[in-house]
């Protein structure tokens, strides 16, 4: 079953690929300790692969890292992935990856499975990989003489249409290695733990050729052609979707198996051998190669106009070089037919890499801030569908200071919506009978959920970085109280009052403690120097909002029933207008047709009228759909970039009607 991060298993390519799997797979970090054993001598053979692998290759980022264009775009992206963050390492810590995938019968429709190994440049290097990556798995049992670290996982199995569940398995075979399978019984993925050399099929001389790269693959394409028969039968894709299709069917119709290569220096160099049943097969397997090469050519025009866009500031025009060498590199690839073989050989020029990161730099600067932007988005997003399912269940949604059972004691309503967060383990650690910053409370404390940390805060941190919004006429007030709002109160619109906003403060996250505001004035919000804060409106929608928005714009939105009409235009960034525009402010609306009842009153996203009562959370005529006006689906269900799955409802630690 698909996690949130489960979405780029196996990408044969960068080694970085392999090790972000388990990343993918585990988003939450967890500790676990396995005892070392000496290291032994590291040996590029193929031992550690199962007899028929679907997929087999390892990768060393070394060589990579020699080369000095390669290095540049190598810490670029470590710095937009977070990899020393998320992971605990750098591709300079890992010595090299090997990877496997499996399928058991591949003329059963199935989904592939397998594993991998990492091995570290050094031993602290996998230690800290083990105490960022697998504090989560527990002991289990050994494979061989190995100790084994596990944790269950749902796996969808499109033979049965059910959901089954699998061990993933880590195994430390010495203290600079780490292999992982996807499921413990998959023995033959890593026999080669065991000493057990396997006797590999017909690509077993060409890939032992290779093993001083590296970047080396392998693929059975033999087994691809049972899959896809498998999962489609004589049928064939129509239209533009049958045209892909057929433009690549040829390489896994006439070929029985594909072995590639990369080097990185002085150059990088792509080396791709296919060995075909006959020359008649390799032949035809030459001819679709072309294809595709010319095809791709006449894409490059269309790709260039539209890549160059990014290039219009920079006044050394480095797009239009590397789109030159690009075109030349195209021309030059070579293609050899011989025998019952076909060799790509593709050679990049000297000049080709300095260009791609003069040319790539900017982008990934501006990829990595649209990244934590978007990031900052879902969390808004994330905890106004909290406040949504929180209402839905108590009646009305948390009050800004939540009094505890006895009456007296107050607590955060970040404590409050923990449940609605998927986080109702940690809910029910917090003490509601004791101060905030009691003994106890301060170990939940220092587990902060990442949904109340700012992407540019430090990991480490415990101070919120979202807000609600306190005032005698707002959502909130700053008096302690069991019960909060109604979304049915909110007679301005949801989609034009505040529900959620982004502020830095030396605020502990569990401190029921918010940002009060008064007429006339506008509190620091956003991040330290920034020109922008993240919101969300009780629509559930997000918005970047200019810092130096007008006081009265700022205290409409704060307001949720003075009667002003507002719009939320007013208050957005230029980028923000830019990135997504909404209907014009004399929007004819007729009275009732929105939250506000009056013609001034904005539609929410797409200018639609409101669903019947009930439809969406908070169950009443004020209520507004999150954007796209569609009613909430069950968890997982929204989809797109403005749309987030509502937490799951706990059933099993439903949050009391009243505060325990």
């Amino acid at each position: 079953m698909r996690t949130p991060y489960f979405n780029h298993l196996y990408k044969s390519g960068l080694a970085v690929a392999c090790l972000f799997v388990a990343v993918h797979l585990f988003p939450t970090p967890v500790h676990a300790q396995l005892a070392p054993t000496p290291a032994p001598a590291a040996v590029h053979n193929t031992h550690f692969l199962p007899a028929e692998p679907l997929f087999a290759g390892w990768a060393s980022p070394g060589p990579a890292l020699q080369n000095p264009d390669l290095a540049k775009l190598a810490k670029m992206f470590e710095e937009l992935s977070e990899m020393k963050e998320s992971t605990g390492i750098t591709l300079a810590d890992v010595d090299s990856v090997k990877s496997a995938l499996v399928v058991a019968d591949p003329r059963q429709v199935q989904a592939p499975q397998g594993g991998f190994s990492i091995r570290f440049a050094t031993p602290a290097a996998l230690q800290s990989y083990a105490a960022t990556m697998l504090k989560n798995f527990q002991p289990g049992e050994k494979l061989g003489n190995f100790p084994t670290l596990q944790r269950e996982a749902d796996t969808w199995n499109p033979q049965t249409q059910q959901v089954e569940k699998i061990q993933n398995t880590f195994i430390q075979t010495d203290d600079r290695t780490l292999v992982f399978v996807m499921d413990a019984k998959l023995a033959n993925t890593v026999q080669a733990l065991n000493g057990a050399p396997v006797d590999k099929p017909e690509w077993g001389a060409e890939f032992a050729k290779m093993a001083n790269k590296p970047l080396v693959g392998v693929v059975d394409l033999k087994q691809v052609r049972e899959l896809v028969k498998a999962q489609m039968g004589d049928r064939r894709p129509e239209g533009m979707e049958g045209m892909i299709f057929n433009s690549f069917a040829t390489l896994w119709e006439q070929s029985d198996f594909a072995v590639g290569s990369v080097e990185f220096y002085p150059v990088p160099q792509l080396n791709a051998l296919a060995i075909c049943p006959d020359e008649k097969g390799a032949k035809r397997v030459e001819g679709t190669i072309k294809g595709l090469i010319a095809l791709g050519k006449s894409f490059l025009p269309v790709a260039k106009q539209q890549m160059l866009k990014l290039d219009a500031n920079n006044p050394e025009k480095p797009g239009e070089k590397f789109f030159a060498e690009l075109e030349q590199l195209v021309k030059n690839v070579e293609i050899k037919q011989s025998a019952n073989t076909v060799n790509l050989t593709v050679k990049t020029s000297e000049t080709l890499m300095p260009l791609a990161v003069k040319f790539l730099e900017p982008v990934l600067k501006q990829a990595r801030a649209e990244a934590d932007r978007m990031r900052e988005m879902n969390n808004v997003r994330q905890i106004a569908l909290a406040m949504m399912n929180y209402e839905q269940a108590h009646g009305h949604m948390p009050p800004a200071v939540v009094l505890g059972p006895d009456g007296k004691t107050p607590h955060s309503w970040r404590v409050a919506i923990l449940p609605f967060l998927e986080d109702g383990k940690l809910y029910n650690e917090y003490k509601l009978d004791e101060p905030w910053d009691s003994e106890n409370n301060k170990k939940v404390l220092a587990k902060m959920p990442a949904v109340f940390r700012s992407v540019k805060a430090k990991r480490d941190s415990v101070h919120s970085n979202y807000y609600v919004l306190t005032s005698a006429g707002g959502i909130f007030t700053a008096e302690p109280a069991k019960a909060g709002s109604k979304f049915t109160t909110i007679t301005d619109g949801t989609s034009n009052t505040l529900l959620v906003v982004e502020a830095t403060r030396e605020i502990p996250w569990t401190k029921p403690e918010d940002i009060s505001v008064e007429k006339g004035k506008v509190p620091m919000l956003g991040a330290k120097d920034a020109k922008y804060f993240i919101s969300a409106t009780a629509d559930g929608a997000s918005y970047s909002l200019k810092t130096d928005v007008d006081p009265t714009v700022f205290w409409n939105l704060a307001s949720k029933s003075d009667g002003q009409l507002v719009n939320i235009d007013d208050a957005l960034t230029e980028e923000e207008k830019a990135r997504r525009p909404r209907p014009p402010a004399n929007f004819n609306a007729p009275p009732g047709a929105f939250p506000g009842g009056g013609p001034g009153a904005l539609p929410p996203p797409g200018g639609q009228p409101l669903p019947p009562p009930g439809a969406f959370p908070g169950g009443a005529p004020g209520a507004v759909p999150p954007p796209g006006a569609q009613a909430l689906p069950p968890p997982g269900g929204l989809r797109g970039s403005d749309a987030v799955p509502p937490p799951k409802r706990v059933e099993t630690q439903k949050a009391p009607a009243t505060p325990r």
